[in-house]
């Protein structure tokens, strides 16, 4: 069974169903523990793309308005009268005084669900968000929707009438509070939802624009409601927010008509598409409610003129469909999603610590957040696409999806390879743009616009060839191990272009050993010639392309570059040293960095460089310069990058080190002053944000379960 699900994704002819409750992982039996009382530096609350990436940036969900990842509001509101009394428990609500909020008494962000408390002496209310993040099933994972559920249940012993509010505004859709909006809703069918309405742009240019810290203002926003029976008590409306949220607040019930006056700015009396329900809550009784907010993007990835669809379009369906079924499969996702966060965090508790299970669990939506699932129609197969989100908004760029790699190996190695075909399609000129360089590409284009000529993109030459090369032979490595009769999208197609890359490596002066002036991953630093670290990715990167021929059956080549890796390695080994630990540069004595590069190397089991150049290395970092939040990235600066902490934690050969490094990574993420999703870029001492986030780097504080002993795989184990 074990084999046969690999397989599948590998192959990717099939996916796994998404109701089929039996996962192809470990279960492991120990008990999920997060870390109680943890404050996020912000609450994933709907984080299923790019463009819908939606945030609490607060201590508690009443303190503001939900937040687009870089700042800007996408307003989410909730309240609830209890026994004729208003209280709020999202976003401010006009009417409702700044003292009456339903007390917030805890949050917890699991992989898939975060799950918000309140409560007070009458009644508890849980508010969870639920997102469809099951890697494994491309299906699922492709799913434009997120869950609210609302539960409320009686604390006192007696009965209570109970009015429940939600709404979302058409900020959702828009890129600039004054742009057009209009709305409408679809007519009930037996089939349900039975209500669905929908909001959005009046130009809708699809794809009509990339950036960094816009939003979507293509597409339409959706609210889906199902009455849980013919007897719910249940409104809904598309009006103005002031009069929607003033009406309930004051009586409990919402405006019966929907305004007509439109298109109209989104910003002329906010345009909201709400929802209202009244019952009675009895002892020992739970009421449960709950809305699917959806996002039709109609076109997500504009590839070189190729306009690409998501995934979840690939066989003809539309909006209507997705959210039909994710009415009527309601229950068996939720326990799906329930099983898969149980066993998930059971197994990263077990291998390292309850604060290293609180941060994986943060990232995880995070990562997955950053990429989008598209179907090609022209290959008759599935992309995956990455957004270098708070940087550039770059889209695939290598030396992010590298740092990000740990996650997606960990709980589905055939992502991965969808996101590499992308990039050798365009270096192996199956596009429009004719690639002429002699090096990997660092990217190819501003998200969600893949365009870029190789002479505009930022050059890393050593850097992205090196990464390619690591991420390329791990999934072979990984593949080969796994599935009988292993087939790969990527062999024999791309074999030319992938050893052309290593020939670039082993080219001559400014390459390796001594990568010259070139810039590498770490670029916010400025230049660094003659980088020791940047060396080793080049190093590595070749020992991993050795191992590739090797796995391929080429053994004269595996030796022929291996031989070049071994020769390289003893310049470093000589060139590097700084007695006790390694230089930032081999022409600066005195100087350290942190060598994370290494770690692909220790994923394959290869022994190039020695255990002892690593257990080095952490000793030096541990005993002279760890700081309150950390390591930092080099002896020029305090501030250091977590993707590659997390990356050097997963190294360290004493487990004791690897927990303190965790430790204060968690401690970062829970007292850092930054309220934003979590960086990855952050001052070690002050542990303030430095720069960046949202990113999907922070996948790789996975890195750790691909190396733990007796590995707990998601997939592979």
């Amino acid at each position: 069974m074990k084999i046969f699900v690999l397989a599948i994704l590998i192959l990717g002819s099939v996916c796994i169903k998404a109701l089929d409750t039996s996962h192809s992982f470990r279960i492991s039996h120990h008990q999920n523990n997060l870390v109680d009382g943890f404050r996020p530096p912000a609450v994933p609350l709907i984080v299923f793309d790019p463009f819908m990436s939606i945030w609490s940036m607060s201590d508690h969900l009443y303190d503001d308005f939900p937040k687009f990842w870089c700042g800007s509001i996408k307003a989410l509101v909730g309240a609830i009268r209890i026994d004729g009394k208003p209280y709020r428990f999202m976003g401010p609500s006009p009417g409702v005084p700044t003292e009456n909020v339903i007390p917030q008494k805890s949050v917890r962000v699991e992989p898939t669900q975060t799950y918000y408390t309140f409560q007070t002496s009458e009644i508890t209310l849980n508010v969870i968000f639920s997102t469809m993040t099951i890697p494994t099933d491309l299906d699922l994972l492709s799913q434009p929707i997120s869950y609210i559920t609302f539960e409320v249940s009686s604390n006192d012993g007696k009965q209570h009438q109970v009015e429940l509010y939600y709404d979302q505004t058409a900020e959702i859709a828009i890129s600039n509070t004054s742009e057009q909006v209009t709305w409408n809703r679809y007519s009930a069918t037996k089939e349900g939802p039975e209500y669905i309405m929908y909001v959005g742009t009046t130009t809708q240019k699809i794809l009509g624009k990339s950036g960094d810290c816009d939003s979507i203002n293509w597409g339409y926003s959706y609210l889906a409601v199902q009455p849980i029976d013919d007897n719910d008590d249940v409104q809904t409306v598309i009006s103005g927010s002031v009069s929607t949220r003033t009406k309930f607040i004051q009586t409990g019930k919402i405006p019966t008509q929907d305004d007509m006056r439109k298109p109209r700015p989104a910003n002329d009396d906010w345009p909201v598409l709400a929802v209202s329900w009244s019952f009675k809550v009895s002892p020992s009784q739970t009421q449960s409610r709950y809305v699917i907010f959806g996002y039709d993007d109609i076109a997500s990835i504009n590839y070189f003129g190729q306009l690409l669809p998501p995934y979840w379009r690939k066989n003809g369906q539309t909006i209507q469909d997705v959210l039909k079924t994710a009415t009527k499969d309601y229950s068996k996702r939720m326990a799906l999603l329930k099983k898969y966060d149980s066993d998930l965090l059971a197994n990263l508790t077990a291998a390292a610590s309850p604060e290293y299970a609180t941060i994986a669990s943060l990232s995880f939506r995070q990562t997955f957040g950053g990429c989008k699932l598209v179907w090609n129609e022209k290959t008759n197969t599935p992309w995956y696409f990455m957004k270098e989100i708070s940087s550039d908004g770059d889209i695939q760029t290598v030396d992010v999806i590298f740092p990000a790699s740990p996650l997606f190996f960990y709980t589905n190695p055939y992502l991965m390879e969808l996101s590499l075909i992308p990039l050798l399609a365009y270096a192996n000129n199956e596009t429009s743009i004719q690639y002429n360089l002699s090096w990997a590409p660092h990217h190819l284009g501003i998200y969600p616009i893949a365009n870029i000529r190789p002479q505009d993109q930022e050059q890393m030459p050593v850097e992205e060839t090196g990464n390619l090369l690591m991420m390329i032979a791990a999934l072979v490595s990984f593949s080969k191990s796994q599935v009988k009769d292993y087939q790969s999208l990527i062999f024999p197609k791309y074999d030319s272009l992938i050893k052309s890359w290593a020939d670039y490596l082993v080219s001559g002066t400014g390459v390796l050993p001594d990568p010259g002036d070139q810039l590498c991953t770490d670029d916010f630093l400025g230049p660094s010639p003659h980088n020791v670290n940047l060396a080793l990715k080049g190093i590595v990167g070749l020992e991993c392309y050795a191992r590739l021929c090797q796995l391929m059956g080429r053994t004269v080549d595996a030796a022929k570059y291996l031989g070049f890796a071994k020769i390289y390695e003893e310049y470093w080994m000589k060139n590097a040293n700084d007695g006790d630990h390694s230089r930032l540069q081999y022409d600066l004595p005195n100087t350290w960095s942190l060598k994370y590069n290494l770690l692909y190397q220790n994923i394959l089991g290869l022994k190039l460089f020695p255990d002892q150049v690593i257990q080095n290395e952490v000793s030096f970092y541990m005993k002279n310069h760890l700081n309150t939040y950390g390591i930092p990235l080099n002896s020029k600066v305090t501030f250091t990058k977590l993707d590659w902490l997390a990356w050097i934690a997963a190294m360290a050969p004493n487990n004791s080190d690897r927990i303190e490094i965790f430790k204060r990574i968690y401690k970062l993420a829970h007292e850092t002053s930054s309220r934003v999703p979590l960086t990855d870029w952050y001052d070690t001492v002050s542990g303030k944000q430095k720069g960046f986030q949202a990113r999907t780097v922070v996948g790789g504080v996975y890195a750790w379960m691909l190396l733990k002993p007796q590995s707990v795989w998601m997939v592979l184990a």
